[in-house]
């Protein structure tokens, strides 16, 4: 997908999705670990930092950082093809997965980013699985670097 304004290393972005229909994308603690796993390589993989992220049933939330020549849209990509393949393949369902790309916002202050990663925190999962409340909200220690650098 060509985006119009392209995404600059070493800024935060919101990234989010959600189901198709509100379709769920995690049904069980199996899909959380599933998507966790496939951010923490996909992340390396492609020189991304994850700084938060936030999981529900039917939508994540995201908050990446690019590191010089690394790639969110690569990432992003690889993260949506894997769990969408994982999801139709385990459920026997067939179809799109998410309700289309996914949306990114450039964080443009450190007010911004803290505000992003305080309603993060205020969200109470409907679910109370052990997964589910592990992947909720997850913050990187970058976070403060970031803050410091906006």
């Amino acid at each position: 997908m060509n985006r119009t304004d392209p995404i600059i290393d070493l800024i935060p972005y919101l990234i989010s999705n959600r189901g198709t229909a509100f379709t769920p994308i995690f049904r069980d603690d199996a899909d959380y670990h599933h998507m966790l796993k496939v951010l923490a390589t996909t992340s390396k993989q492609e020189n991304v930092r994850i700084l938060a992220r936030s999981l529900a049933s039917e939508e994540f939330q995201l908050i990446l950082e690019q590191n010089v020549g690394g790639s969110i849209s690569r990432m992003m990509h690889r993260v949506q093809t894997s769990v969408a393949r994982r999801c139709n393949r385990r459920y026997r369902r067939s179809g799109r997965l998410f309700a289309g790309p996914y949306q990114n916002s450039r964080i443009r202050s450190p007010q911004e980013l803290q505000t992003i990663i305080a309603s993060f925190q205020r969200l109470v999962p409907s679910r109370s699985s052990e997964a589910c409340m592990a992947s909720w909200t997850w913050i990187h220690d970058g976070v403060a670097n970031t803050l410091s650098a906006l």
